[in-house]
């Protein structure tokens, strides 16, 4: 079927109901007489068709209007369409709006940054999945709602995709260069064909899909196609950078909501509180002590002339032993090993480094090394014995003697301890410890039946020499189930430097072992008997509990160590701390840096790219006249081409004025209509129905 274009001249006026007498004017028809009536020509083409071809010198256009500079015909001239200065502005403008949104963002991010502590013992943390981490040096982390950063940024994603046909539209201005450059120079193989110039307009409008329709169009076999001109490539290659470009930025934006969350952010500053003072610190007298007799005043009184030893302090001592203290409590150092005397609590919040005291006590299972035997002679209760022989040889350690006289010390868990002078433990003194040093022997006694892995009473059991023996403990029992253990053990006293984090778990402790006079007031309470009790309690439940010799050992050597330092806990007086820090907790938002500083540069590109297409767009309009082109790249200019009369071409100084309604002149409508030939088929006619006209059977009258 046949598509046919019919005019209206619009600057005629034909009264209602009335059929004018002139017959419709195609605007092809007059084009292929010669006409000039309209702003379409027809210029005449080589025979041959190849890449060298040229045309034919086109002459000047009689029609047009606008005003001739001097120069040849190729000389630069101005746009008689004045209206491109306000729609590059405007174009520019647009292109422009990431900008501010990107420096929103930067501002609320870097305006609200939270400040990181530089103390190297209290690092700021983050608690991200109920999870305490380090902070990262790939994120920022803003005291500012994530939800309105995402937002902010999100903006951009979605302008990015709709200022594509917004920069295209500043684009078509070189594209209408290029081709008033190739009419100029007359190369008819850089001039579009109809089919390509439709294409190039539909890519300069921005759709996403006409892209498709050009790589259709690029692989279609050769022999059914033009070949592409620069003025179609260059227009998808502009699309498709800006595709890419937007594409970016949705996908950097996406990835930064995606990394960007809310989570609790922990900040150390200075604690000023001077009534909280963590450290613990020995008294004057203590320190200045020589002799044992001077240890008195410190925590112990010998007694004498018929009064028993005294410890000083001790209601302090006893709670702190029962975790009932209010102000001093033992916690054991991240080693694992080292126990160290701290404030009870803290102030909430408050993490803090402090400097106090500690012991750390290494024990080593002796039991089978030191030879238990039955040492009776009869079978009478008097007369039946068991004993032990430490060797430092066997056991590492000298010591020896009947298992009674352990089980005849006081308390219902009784504990004997020897103390030596020397590392090698061969000789039992009274001397005070040596440089923090403290030599022993634990020796302790457990009720019958404490121990149910000592098989008794004819069962199948382990014995050593006529005693019972329990392997999974080294402990051994005898005839009537009094059961015994020996332990050889080492303490260090030290003065240490620690921290404690909120949680109150104790790290980075640095310990400096004692001197012999520092030692004493720690040593001394352990000799005179005072804590006995509470170490023969902690040494059966650890018995109770304990899986294995070296287990059992661990454990009592902590429950010697918390003995020793509680006894002294209420001889030492406060000391400030090293430093105290107060940790606020407060809800940030956590940025990813690299997609936040790539989202930035990205939306930076954009303005970039809209002020030089805008200063080049501005340039071939003032020097090269291509705004008159530029107008006819796009459907406005060609419906005007084909339904509205020449002379607007040749007097509009802007898009509108190619139409008659914008004139305020008499318009007139298009219509679509099939009619039926005489000899059969039919025909689509697309043409224009003047206003009001009409014929006396109603009718639409068509031009």
């Amino acid at each position: 079927m046949s598509m046919q274009s019919a005019r209206y001249d619009a600057l005629q006026s034909t009264p209602p109901g009335h059929r004018t007498s002139r017959p419709p004017v195609s605007k092809y028809n007059a084009v292929a007489n010669g006409s000039s009536g309209t702003n379409l020509f027809v210029a005449g083409l080589p025979e041959h068709h190849d890449g060298n071809a040229t045309m034919p010198d086109l002459g000047p256009d009689t029609h047009d209007r606008s005003p001739q500079t001097r120069g040849s015909a190729s000389s630069s001239r101005r746009s008689m369409m004045r209206d491109y200065k306000k729609e590059i502005i405007l174009t520019c403008l647009l292109l422009l709006l990431p900008l501010p949104l990107s420096a929103v963002l930067m501002y609320l991010i870097y305006a609200n940054l939270q400040p990181r502590s530089q103390d190297l013992g209290f690092p700021d943390s983050i608690t991200a999945d109920n999870t305490d981490r380090p902070l990262s040096k790939q994120d920022y982390y803003v005291n500012y709602s994530a939800t309105r950063l995402v937002f902010i940024s999100s903006l951009s994603s979605t302008l990015a995709l709709a200022l594509v046909p917004v920069a295209m539209t500043l684009f078509a201005y070189m594209a209408a260069f290029t081709l008033q450059k190739a009419s100029r120079a007359r190369k008819m193989a850089h001039l579009p064909s109809p089919f390509q110039f439709e294409l190039t307009i539909r890519l300069l409008g921005g759709s996403t899909t006409d892209l498709y329709r050009y790589l259709k169009y690029m692989f279609r076999r050769r022999p059914k196609r033009v070949a592409a001109v620069p003025m179609l490539n260059s227009s998808a290659l502009a699309l498709l950078l800006m595709l890419i470009l937007a594409v970016c930025i949705t996908v950097v934006d996406a990835l930064l909501h995606i990394g960007t969350s809310t989570v609790q952010y922990h900040n150390t500053v200075e604690y000023l509180e001077t009534a909280f003072n963590p450290g613990r610190r020995l008294s004057t007298d203590c320190w200045n002590a020589t002799a044992v007799s001077a240890f008195a005043p410190c925590n112990v009184n010998p007694g004498g002339s018929g009064a028993s030893a005294s410890f000083a302090n001790s209601t302090e001592a006893y709670l702190t032993l029962g975790n009932q203290s209010t102000r001093n409590t033992i916690r054991l150092g991240d080693d694992g090993e080292t126990a160290i005397l701290t404030p009870a609590s803290a102030p909430s919040g408050v993490h803090f480094r402090a400097q106090s005291y500690a012991s750390a006590t290494t024990c080593e299972p002796a039991t089978k090394r030191c030879k238990p035997h039955y040492n009776g002679d009869g079978y009478c209760n008097a007369c039946q014995s068991w004993a032990y022989n430490c060797t430092p040889d066997a056991a590492g350690l000298r010591v020896s003697g009947n298992f009674s006289d352990i089980r005849g010390q006081s308390g219902l868990f009784p504990v004997l301890l020897e103390f030596f002078n020397t590392s090698s433990k061969e000789f039992n003194t009274s001397v005070g410890p040596v440089h923090g040093h403290v030599w022993s022997a634990v020796l302790f006694s457990l009720p019958a039946g404490t121990d149910e892995a000592m098989r008794q009473d004819g069962e199948d059991s382990p014995t050593i020499d006529g005693m019972y023996y329990d392997p999974t403990k080294d402990l051994v029992a005898d005839t009537y189930g009094n059961i015994y253990g020996i332990l050889s053990c080492t303490t260090l006293l030290s003065e240490v430097t620690y921290s404690v984090r909120m949680d109150g778990s104790i790290h980075d402790a640095v310990t400096t072992p004692m001197n012999d006079t520092a030692s004493s007031p720690f040593y001394f309470p352990l000799t005179y008997g005072f804590g006995r009790d509470n170490l023969g309690t902690g040494i059966n439940l650890a018995a109770a509990s304990a899986g294995s010799p070296h287990d059992l050992a661990y454990q009592v050597s902590r429950v010697l160590d918390r003995t020793i330092l509680g006894l002294t806990a209420g001889s030492l007086p406060d000391r400030q701390a090293v430093g105290a820090f107060l940790t606020q907790t407060r809800q940030v938002a956590k940025v990813p840096i690299a997609e936040f500083v790539a989202l930035i540069v990205l939306n930076l590109v954009l303005p970039v790219v809209g002020i030089v297409l805008g200063v080049w767009a501005w340039v071939l309009c003032e020097r090269h006249g291509v705004r008159d082109v530029q107008a006819r790249l796009g459907i406005g200019a060609l419906v005007a081409a084909l339904f509205e009369d020449q002379r607007f071409n040749a007097t509009a100084t802007k898009m509108e004025q190619l139409y008659a309604e914008a004139r305020s002149l008499p318009t007139a409508r298009v219509v679509v209509d099939t009619r039926t030939r005489e000899k059969g088929g039919g025909k689509v006619l697309v043409a224009v129905a003047e206003d009001g006209g009409c014929d006396g059977d109603g009718s639409e009258t068509y031009r």
